[in-house]
């Protein structure tokens, strides 16, 4: 992932943990609670980002994007 793919997908993880923070993990709870509409505007810059640079082709090798150290990684 690149830096700003780190930081866009950073803050959609923050957003989606403050959407059911208050929320019972009851399927029906978080679906009701409207989290998808909070989420998507971040979502969606996230989403934005990593489509900009593309998605690997499966019918030949192509080299990874430099690695960025990441909490997770």
């Amino acid at each position: 992932m690149t830096s700003a793919e780190v930081v866009a997908v950073t803050e959609v993880l923050s957003v989606v943990n403050a959407a059911v923070a208050d929320v019972d993990y009851d399927d029906d709870a978080v679906i009701a609670s409207g989290w998808l509409e909070r989420i998507s505007p971040v979502a969606n810059v996230a989403l934005d980002l990593m489509l900009a640079r593309g998605c690997f082709a499966e019918d030949f090798e192509e080299l990874d994007a430099p690695h960025v150290q990441t909490s997770w990684s």
